[in-house]
Formats: structure tokens, sequence, C-alpha cells
């Protein structure tokens, strides 16, 4: 038992270390494209939401861990895309703007207006990915 638990404890001070010296090593830019990650991650999961089983709520919860991702995201950034972010953290808003009314008053017109806020905010964000992924 206690070879194994030596064996074992020795495996994680390893792991450990390596994962230490990993974290040492990474680059300004690897995180900056691994946050990049987790926003097109959120935008995909936004993308997924299911309107007709989850309703406009589901939206705004998808919207608002977009929001969180694009705030980490613009802590890793340098200067090479801040005016892209600022775009697109804009565009959010907006679209988060559209969606809250559209949920309380669900016309056509608020509908349209959402539909046309979130074309938008697909418009930025790809600029920002272009940006932002460039060197990743």
């Amino acid at each position: 038992m206690t070879g194994i638990t030596t064996r074992f404890a020795s495996l994680a001070l390893a792991a450990g270390i390596a994962v230490g010296l990993a974290g040492c090593a990474e680059s300004t830019q690897s995180k900056t494209c691994a946050q990049a990650d987790a926003v097109r991650s959120s935008i995909e999961d936004l993308r997924n939401v299911n309107l007709s089983a989850n309703g406009m709520v589901a939206l705004q919860g998808a919207l608002a861990q977009v929001g969180t991702q694009l705030q980490l995201l613009g802590a890793d950034l340098k200067s090479g895309g801040q005016a892209q972010l600022a775009a697109v953290q804009s565009a959010v808003g907006q679209l988060k703007t559209a969606v809250a009314t559209a949920v309380a008053d669900p016309t056509q017109a608020n509908l349209d207006a959402a539909g046309a806020a979130r074309d938008a905010a697909r418009s930025s964000i790809q600029n920002l990915a272009s940006a932002v992924t460039s060197g990743c």
C-alpha cells in the first residue's frame, strides 16, 4: 500500500510541477487565444439557444455569458483588438436591450429589432475574431 501511495504522490507532484511550468511558460498570446475560444464557445451556446423550448429568458442568460466572456477577453487584450472589442461590447449591449424589450413586449417590431441587433453583433464579433485570432 505504501508503495502505491508513494507512486501516486510522486505522480501527483510531477503533474503539479508540469502544470505549474506550463502556466509559467504560457504566453500572453496563448492566453488571449484561449479566452477568444471561450468567447467563441459562449457565442456558439447563444446560437444554440432553442427559443421555442426555452424562451427569450434563455437567450438573455446566454447573452449575459457572452458579455462576461468579452470582459475577460478585454482584460487579456493589449492594444490590438481593443477597438473591435469595444464595438462588440456596444453591439452586444444593444442586443441585450433589444432582447429585453422583446421579452417585455413581444411585438413583431420588437422581434425584428432584436434580429437586426443580432445581425449587427454577429458582424462586429467576426471583426473581433479576425483581429484577435490572427496570431493564434
